[in-house]
């Protein structure tokens, strides 16, 4: 295969491996697979540690895998498929060429592992030790850390990365024995997580540590997400989880298997919002799910919260903390600091319209709040 056919083929086998939540492979435009339109290769969005969107080159080093995960495409149990793998010398001039030609700004680079994880980590860090020593390329790199991989490959990766990752795949033990049995959940994955944890210093990976988990593959509940996100934040130092709702994958060893809806996925985002973004503790988030320990897809984890919560309600908007703000669905961080300033600054709120030009959603917002002394009455409250 020459090169452009290796970049087909290896970008767009990592379009299940996330990185971003905008990380979808783009569709061809008239099956153009010219270097001047690598859609087809993974271009994916993503953000630099200060903020800024860039373009990766999002790539597999190869998909030649000796794992048996059920669900991947790469895995020894799917269909047979043409392997193909990069020379590190053949990505590191790729990925330069499409840099100096302005078609992405940084690379993402995951793989399959071919022989062992050792082999395979090796091949990234020459990869990438010519596109930083050789090319003298100082921008962004995104790295995925091999489950089983030694401790000095783990050092040099974060040491040349500014974010490095690797797959928890799912939230348990047992739910992970389900899926895959060439790999070891507490040895392969969440000692090397612990690694990574020791060999990140503060001037290395400044983009953090990620990880992913499939939902829903082998019947775990979200619950069991919730719980493992808590210790992945709070033991581990995880700067975030990713979560991609299983879809079978024709070929593979559950493509009978009937797929999880993307609602579940995006549910579970949001119960990791309130987490980094509103301040919610886990405790609180624990609540949300049903006694199926599942959250409703019928209803926003927020309001479920709110409504499992009612002695927090009303709050009154002038007399009111930013934490008991941000508990109020309809209202976010930005229009909870604005509401907050109003109140330095001694100026009430009288009605609905000044709520609206803030910004707050009054649909949702309205049952669970009282301006003036005066609240909107909930259904609830006449059961």
């Amino acid at each position: 295969m020459n090169t452009l056919q290796k970049l087909e083929l290896l970008g767009g086998g990592t379009k299940w491996d996330i990185c971003t939540p905008t990380s979808k492979a783009h569709a061809p435009k008239n099956n153009d697979s010219r270097i001047g339109a690598p859609y087809s290769a993974g271009v994916c969005r993503s953000f630099t540690p200060d903020g800024r969107c860039v373009s990766l080159l999002k790539v597999l080093n190869t998909n030649a895998c000796i794992h048996d995960c059920k669900y991947c495409m790469h895995s020894t149990n799917s269909k047979p498929q043409t392997k193909t793998q990069f020379e590190p010398k053949e990505l590191a001039g790729l990925f330069m060429q499409l840099y100096t030609r302005n078609y992405i700004e940084g690379l993402f680079l995951s793989s399959a592992v071919m022989g062992n994880a050792d082999c395979a980590q090796e091949k990234m860090l020459e990869t990438i030790n010519i596109i930083r020593n050789q090319f003298h390329y100082d921008g962004y790199i995104h790295l995925k850390i091999m489950p089983g991989s030694n401790m000095n490959h783990i050092k040099q990766l974060v040491e040349i990365s500014d974010r490095v990752s690797i797959n928890l795949e799912s939230p348990t033990k047992n739910s992970f024995s389900e899926l895959i049995s060439t790999k070891e959940y507490k040895i392969d994955i969440l000692r090397r997580l612990r690694y990574i944890q020791h060999a990140k210093q503060k001037q290395f990976a400044p983009g953090g540590v990620t990880t992913q988990m499939v939902v829903g593959a082998a019947g775990e509940t979200d619950l069991e997400y919730i719980n493992r996100m808590e210790k992945l934040y709070d033991d581990y130092g995880v700067y975030r989880a990713y979560f991609s709702a299983f879809d079978p994958i024709k070929g593979s060893p559950l493509d009978q298997q009937k797929g999880i809806p993307l609602r579940r996925e995006n549910f579970l985002y949001r119960t990791d919002w309130l987490v980094r973004f509103y301040g919610f503790e886990f405790s609180e988030i624990k609540k949300i799910p049903g006694e199926n320990e599942n959250l409703s897809l019928s209803i926003d984890p927020k309001l479920a919260l709110a409504l499992k919560t009612p002695n927090r309600f009303p709050v009154d908007i002038n007399h009111s903390t930013e934490e008991e703000l941000l508990h109020v669905p309809g209202i976010g961080p930005i229009s909870a600091k604005r509401i907050i300033q109003k109140q330095y600054n001694n100026q009430k709120i009288k009605n609905e319209k000044e709520l609206k030009k803030i910004g707050i959603r009054l649909k949702q917002a309205l049952p669970f709040i009282a301006i003036n002394g005066f609240s909107q009455s909930r259904l609830e409250a006449f059961s």
